[in-house]
């Protein structure tokens, strides 16, 4: 039987990419501990950073929850509960969902996210602050709720943070070392970045407990190039794809010419890629099934023919897509097929190729000293 007495820990917007060296995130984990000595009942949800890094801690430290699944309708709410118990590795009998409907099919999903974050401060029957920005929503329903009469433990409370370090960054193709230079043509080459969530390779858990332990974030570009050569597999992604079809992309561009094109995308919060890649050498790629995209202009490409759309895409209305000289592989690509001597890695400083060579095995070069 889960813990009667519930407990909601207060969070606001937090920066996008925190660690375990984050004041909020060490406030969460003493304050989940609390809660947990007390054998009281967190509640807790998903969709946000903030939220789910509660589930997760609360998850490890065998915390009973009652988890808010905010969802436009009953076919998603459950697929939603469907994919938190598999993420989290929840055990049924700590948990229970309770889902979050919108008032009216008009309300947008900002609107559904006020509804959980009001619903969750409703249910509590004492409130623990610990990173509430002063002039918020949760603010708002802190003092409401002091005033109704309602317990407030602050032992955990910490100043909240608005500024963090820029994330987004440019390096000077004039300045880039002589080995980065001679990489020229001779590869198509997959480009990664930093990523603001799970890899696709973990659960969402490992990807939570991962933010609580490290002291910087540690799912940077360079992260994730040494968690494509671990796991010897690039990952497809439907991500921007024609019709969602997962794939992996290259592009025949030389480093030096594709450093004009990593640039931040204030839509998707990161940058477009960085100087972090993998090559794989020109010929042996054609081999593995990597081949060009095709690019067309208009909305709609010539042949809408499922099996030709994957390697299709519009020069685009403003920019100029074709310029990326993209290539696409279908599916997910295995590296353990390719041998050693058909590969570069591409790395931002000289520090991180050596430790790439001396880990993998595999040559790598690095854009700056």
């Amino acid at each position: 039987m889960l813990s009667t007495k519930i407990v909601t820990i207060m969070l606001s917007r937090q920066p996008l990419r925190p660690c375990g060296e984050c004041a909020w995130v060490k406030g969460v984990d003493e304050a989940v501990q609390w809660v947990r000595d007390r054998r009281y009942r967190l509640c807790t949800s998903v969709g946000m950073t903030t939220w789910e890094l509660l589930v997760a801690v609360a998850r490890d430290k065998q915390v009973d929850q009652t988890i808010l699944v905010p969802s436009a309708d009953i076919p998603r709410q459950k697929a939603s509960v469907k994919r938190t118990r598999e993420q989290f590795d929840l055990d049924d009998a700590r948990v229970e969902f309770m889902p979050v409907m919108p008032l009216s099919h008009r309300i947008s999903d900002n609107d559904l996210m006020v509804v959980r974050d009001r619903m969750a401060v409703g249910l509590a029957e004492i409130l623990v602050p610990v990173s509430v920005r002063s002039d918020g929503l949760m603010s708002q329903l802190l003092e409401e709720n002091t005033i109704s009469g309602k317990p407030v433990e602050s032992r955990f409370r910490v100043t909240h943070e608005d500024r963090e370090t820029a994330l987004s960054y440019k390096l000077d193709p004039n300045e880039v070392t002589d080995e980065i230079a001679a990489v020229n043509h001779n590869y198509l080459i997959h480009w990664t970045r930093a990523t603001n969530c799970a890899w696709p390779t973990e659960k969402a858990i490992d990807y939570y407990r991962s933010l609580v332990t490290a002291d910087c974030y540690p799912r940077g570009a360079c992260d994730t190039l040494r968690n494509i050569l671990a796991s010897k597999v690039i990952k497809a992604s439907g991500r921007h794809m024609p019709e969602r079809i997962p794939t992996v992309s290259f592009t025949r561009l030389s480093p030096v010419e594709t450093l004009p094109l990593m640039r931040w995308r204030a839509r998707y919060r990161e940058m477009s890629f960085e100087p972090y890649g993998i090559g794989i050498e020109k010929e042996y790629a054609r081999d593995l099934g990597i081949q060009q995209v095709q690019y067309y202009e208009g909305r709609r490409p010539p042949d809408r023919h499922e099996s030709h759309l994957w390697l299709t895409q519009s020069l685009g209305e403003k920019g100029d897509w074709g310029r990326e000289g993209e290539y696409r592989y279908r599916g997910d690509l295995d590296l353990s097929k390719v041998p050693s001597e058909y590969l570069v890695c591409l790395t931002r400083s000289r520090e991180e190729a050596l430790s790439v060579r001396r880990d993998f095995g595999i040559r790598a070069v690095a854009f700056s000293e």
